[in-house]
């Protein structure tokens, strides 16, 4: 087993049913990750990831990123 994925606690966001905590584990790795939501934007106008990284900070570019 590499990976379990559990879904729970759905609700109805625009009409869409999804679940509201999803959960990951990876036994092998002795991994977990939870995520809960009481909102969500379905497909939002516009989306802003400011990482607010300072200049001074060394890029790296990722092998094999188009």
């Amino acid at each position: 087993l590499n990976e379990v994925r559990e879904f729970a606690e759905y609700g109805t966001f625009g009409g869409v049913p999804l679940p509201r905590r999803l959960t990951l584990q990876r036994p092998n790795d002795d991994a977990s990750a939870s995520l809960y939501y009481e909102e969500i934007e379905l497909n939002p106008g516009s989306l802003s990831f400011d990482l607010r990284v300072g200049n001074n900070v060394q890029r790296v570019p990722l092998l094999g990123a188009r």
